[in-house]
C-alpha cells in the first residue's frame, strides 16, 4: 500500500543534514535548492565536518530510504544541477515541481547511490516528467525499473493522523551541499532533524524547524521528510522550501497526504 496512516509517533533521529532552499517561484527556487551539488569521489574533509552537514547516508541506508539523486549531467565536476527525490514505484520518482525547472537544464538521469557524482554509480535515464498542478511536486518517470536494492518503498502517509505531531521530531534525507557557498560539499547522501510545526488536513504544506546548523541546503530540493512510528517510516513532505541560510530555520515541505489524489 502506497499510502498509510499515522497513529502514534516516537522517534529520535539521528542528525540533519544540508537541503535544498526551493522557492515556490520556480526558476528562482530552483537555483537555490536543486542548483547546485557535489561531483568528485573523493570528499573533502572540511565540508564533511561543516556544522551544515547532517550523518552521511550509507549506499544500503540511501537505497532503504529510497532516496534517489536527480541530475542535469552526472559528469559534472563541479557537483551542480541537482535535485533529490523518493522512489516510489520501481519506475517512479517523487520531487518538487520546482525542480523541473532547473537552471542548468533539464533532469536527465536519475542516479542510484550514496554519491550522485561517483563513476560508479548506477544511472536510470528519465523519460518523462510530469507537475500535475500549481503545487510544488512533480512526478518523474524512468526508463527502466530502479535497481532491484531501491525497491523497498517508504509508504506515504495519509490522512487523518492520530496522535501529536505538533513539535515531533523528524528526519529528512537528500542530496544538498553540506556547506555554505561550498558546491563542492553537494551529491552526497546525508539525513538530519527537524522538528514538524504544522502537519494539517486543511493545509497544504508542511512546516518544520532545522537548528543546530544541520539544514536544508541546494540540491536537497525535492527529497523526503519522514515521520517515524512503531510500525515503520512515513513519508509526510517533498521539500519545497528551505530558510534563508542552510544552517537553521523554518522549512517548508509540500504536503504528501493534502495531495494525495494527485498520485498517479
Amino acid at each position: 500500500m502506497l499510502f498509510a496512516s499515522l497513529s502514534t509517533i516516537g522517534f529520535s533521529p539521528a542528525p540533519f543534514r544540508c537541503f535544498a532552499r526551493a522557492s515556490l517561484s520556480a526558476v528562482a527556487v530552483l537555483s537555490a535548492c536543486g542548483g547546485t551539488e557535489r561531483a568528485t569521489t573523493i570528499r573533502q574533509p572540511v565540508s564533511r565536518m561543516n556544522v551544515v552537514a547532517g550523518r552521511d547516508l550509507s549506499e544500503s541506508e540511501t537505497a532503504a530510504l529510497g532516496l534517489v539523486a536527480l541530475v542535469v549531467d552526472a559528469t559534472r565536476p563541479d557537483r551542480t544541477g541537482l535535485c533529490s527525490g523518493t522512489l516510489i514505484a520501481p519506475r517512479l520518482v517523487l520531487t518538487a515541481g520546482h525542480c523541473l525547472s532547473n537552471p542548468r537544464g533539464v533532469l536527465r538521469v536519475a542516479v542510484f547511490g550514496s554519491d550522485a557524482f561517483a563513476s560508479g554509480a548506477k544511472h536510470v535515464a528519465i523519460s518523462q516528467t510530469k507537475r500535475p498542478s500549481s503545487a510544488d511536486i512533480a512526478f518523474i518517470t524512468l526508463a527502466a525499473d530502479a535497481p532491484s536494492s531501491w525497491k523497498i518503498q517508504v509508504p506515504l502517509l495519509a490522512f487523518p493522523v492520530s496522535g501529536p505531531v505538533m513539535n515531533t521530531a523528524a528526519f529528512g534525507a537528500g542530496f544538498g551541499r553540506a556547506a555554505t557557498g561550498n558546491p563542492a560539499s553537494g551529491g552526497y547522501a546525508r539525513r538530519g532533524v527537524a522538528r514538524v510545526q504544522s502537519l494539517e488536513k486543511g493545509l497544504p504544506i508542511v512546516s518544520a524547524v532545522s537548528g543546530q546548523g544541520r539544514g536544508f541546503c541546494a540540491g536537497d530540493s525535492g527529497g523526503p521528510l519522514f515521520l517515524a512510528r512503531p510500525e515503520g517510516l512515513r513519508v509526510i513532505g517533498v521539500l519545497s522550501q528551505g530558510a534563508t541560510t542552510c544552517e537553521s530555520g523554518l522549512d517548508t515541505f509540500t504536503s504528501v497526504p493534502f495531495h494525495a489524489a494527485l498520485f498517479p
